[in-house]
């Protein structure tokens, strides 16, 4: 069973996603950034997911909306990349050509090597699938630091 303080760290963040959700719905920005909103939204149902699993399902069903859910945060998060790289420097289009060419093969590798490991994970143990998620983890945070510095 989670202590308070451990309840708090993971209510934290649907808290303050649904505060950018309602702020981005009242200033109607879910028309500029389709995909930031809909990742918004999937954080939230996310949450609530992972939650009810977590309390009253089972551990294998946890695991499991774990792995598919993160599969769709993946592709939402190279969206949201995507997205705030063209509205950002669409004044040049140069720029913009290339890193649209650019994008398009970075989607391509990282899908072949989510394929591999796939196959590596269902061949090799949990345990390595619990550490790549981990992994995974730290990759985003690095990345959302990058990006937002």
């Amino acid at each position: 069973m989670l202590h308070i303080s451990e309840y708090i760290l993971w209510v934290a963040l649907p808290v303050l996603q649904s505060a950018m959700g309602y702020r981005m719905w009242t200033r109607q920005l879910y028309r500029d950034y389709p995909l930031f909103f809909a990742y918004t939204v999937e954080q939230l149902l996310r949450f609530i997911a992972l939650f009810y699993c977590y309390h009253w399902s089972s551990r294998g069903a946890y695991s499991q909306a774990y792995f598919g859910l993160n599969a769709v945060e993946a592709v939402l998060q190279l969206g949201v990349i995507s997205e705030l790289f063209f509205h950002t420097f669409r004044p040049y289009a140069g720029i913009t050509h290339l890193a649209s060419a650019l994008l398009r093969w970075a989607a391509v590798i990282l899908l072949l090597i989510a394929v591999l490991l796939a196959v590596l994970i269902l061949t090799w143990s949990l345990r390595l699938s619990l550490l790549w998620s981990e992994a995974s983890r730290s990759y985003k945070g690095a990345c959302y630091s990058f990006f937002l510095s």
